[in-house]
């Protein structure tokens, strides 16, 4: 389990994620050797599965493990919470038609300060444009839109698809969806392909958005319990009936 882990914990499911660390109390079992901690810690991109990781590494006690798992659970949230809102403002805004600049506007109503400034994002968005001009672009690293972006980053992308959708030509963005990670992005992209209102798509991407950050949560939660049961010790039944709660 040493290759580079691309988990994505607001699209992996919870029994995945589970698996993945029923899978490492089998090998710190088997092994007996608390490396393969340090291993999936060295390997492991995910914010909160790499923190937990870290921490069950640690001589912190419980109560501190849990503070401050609470703490990074909270910040992660808040800002998957964020992204997914310039997401939706993003595509709400397409869907009535606004100018870019009021795409811009809505996003920055997320932030106490402005990620990015307005003229270096639209400075941006237009390099995008001009790069895809060229055929031999990297289109897939300048049309994926992806929660795991820094916000000003996240930002100029979703800017770009504003840009792009002027005057409601949606159709010009269907090739574009096979780049897109965020499932999250394409499903609002997709509805917009299809014709349906404003008001439907708004509806839907809130909704969608509230249960994805409520799953989210819930996937946190059994994580951090199964990290305190790992390293309290617990058998792997154990550990697996922790697991159980939650599934």
């Amino acid at each position: 389990m040493t290759q580079e882990k691309e988990f994505d914990i607001l699209e992996m499911p919870l029994e995945g994620l589970a698996a993945y660390w029923l899978s490492v109390k089998k090998l710190l079992d088997s092994k007996k050797n608390r490396n393969v901690l340090a291993e999936e810690a060295a390997h492991t991109r995910e914010p909160f599965i790499h923190h937990l990781l870290t921490a069950t590494l640690s001589r912190l006690s419980e109560v501190r493990v849990v503070r401050l798992a609470k703490g990074r659970q909270e910040s992660l949230l808040k800002d998957y919470e964020r992204k997914l809102a310039l997401m939706r403002e993003t595509l709400a805004s397409m869907s009535k038609g606004e100018h870019t600049r009021v795409s811009y506007v809505r996003m920055l109503s997320h932030y106490p300060t402005a990620p990015i400034a307005e003229k270096l994002a639209f400075d941006m968005v237009q390099a995008m444009m001009d790069s895809l001009a060229d055929e031999a672009a990297d289109k897939a690293a300048i049309l994926n839109v992806d929660h795991k972006f820094k916000p000003e980053q996240l930002m100029v992308k979703l800017l770009f698809y504003a840009s792009r959708a002027r005057h409601g030509d949606f159709k010009a963005l269907e090739p574009y969806l096979r780049y897109v990670n965020s499932a999250y992005f394409t499903e609002g992209l997709t509805m917009l392909l299809d014709g349906f209102d404003t008001g439907f798509v708004e509806h839907r991407l809130k909704t969608l958005g509230e249960n994805i950050l409520f799953e989210t949560h819930l996937k946190m939660e059994m994580a951090l319990e199964m990290c305190l049961g790992i390293k309290a010790k617990l058998t792997y039944d154990e550990v697996f009936t922790i697991a159980k709660a939650y599934l």
